[in-house]
């Protein structure tokens, strides 16, 4: 192996203790434990013209809400890196699932209430085929980022915009989709102020609501440091329409996160989904390795 090949293999863990109302009468316990551990493969090469090759994919095991899951692998992808440009075939990157539409909330997310897109992304997928036929190319330079990606599911295309400056993020994109139900329009800002991480989200989810009209789901958040090792983060958000698993008018929720050195964090969050009878919380750690 030349000094320009590498293969490595790293990993993610997390565990905790989870509190849920919405299992209440559903035949599970409201408390319950979550976990989960992760393994990364990935591999490099370069050639003489320095045009880096590699390949990567990853096994997952979960335990969300009181159900475990065996360990699988996920589709793997393929890229090539020259410059600022990066082309990634197989299960690749999607733009718009790219754009960090959602706010981690507790030890696992808690369902990710806090994300402004609703509709299917494609993206890199976790566990087991997913999107594993698709195409993404990524250009970045300076602080601009322009990312396209499609898939054969649905024959899925999405793009973004990223600009970032002097404290300030901007970011816009889109996916286009055969199926009706998973087209979206997402744009985000964020303003660093040094004492506080301020964001605004929005996406037009268009024909998901029950009723078939577009949802529109905003979502305001703040993340203000409280002493050195610890950040609290607390966010809202809001849809016009009720969809399939979801009611309209306001979700809430916040997230503390406190640094424990070694790569190992404390991590405890509440989420109040629109359906005010099934608050969530959370508690545990987590470690990458």
């Amino acid at each position: 192996m030349s000094a320009a090949q590498s293969v490595g293999i790293s990993g993610f863990g997390r565990f905790g203790i989870d509190y849920n109302e919405a299992n209440k009468g559903a035949n599970q316990d409201e408390g319950n434990l979550t976990s989960r551990l992760e393994l990364n493969l990935k591999g490099s090469t370069q050639s003489d013209a320095g045009v880096t090759f590699g390949g990567k994919f990853r096994v997952r095991a979960d335990n969300t809400d009181g159900t475990p899951n065996t360990a699988t692998f996920n589709g793997g992808q393929v890229y090539a890196v020259v410059g600022p440009t990066t082309i990634e075939f197989g299960n690749v990157s999607g733009a718009v699932d790219s754009m960090e539409n959602s706010i981690g909330t507790g030890v696992d997310g808690m369902g990710f209430l806090s994300s402004v897109v609703e509709v299917p992304l494609h993206g890199y997928s976790s566990g087991g085929e997913g999107d594993s036929n698709g195409v993404a190319l990524i250009y970045s330079m300076g602080g601009a980022t322009f990312h396209v990606s499609s898939t054969s599911t649905n024959d899925r295309v999405g793009a973004r915009i990223q600009y970032d400056m002097n404290g300030w993020s901007f970011r816009v994109g889109a996916q286009d989709s055969y199926a009706e139900n998973e087209k979206v329009i997402v744009g985000s800002i964020r303003r660093d102020l040094g004492f506080a991480m301020l964001e605004a989200h929005y996406a037009n989810n268009q024909n998901l609501a029950i009723n078939g009209d577009d949802v529109n789901k905003y979502r305001l958040s703040a993340s203000v440091p409280l002493a050195a090792a610890t950040t609290l983060t607390a966010w809202g958000a809001h849809q016009n329409e009720p969809f399939v698993g979801q009611a309209d008018g306001a979700s809430f929720g916040l997230h503390l996160t406190h640094d424990l050195g070694g790569d190992v964090n404390f991590l405890a969050g509440v989420v109040e989904p629109t359906n005010d009878d099934a608050v969530q919380a959370q508690a545990g750690v987590s470690f990458n390795f």
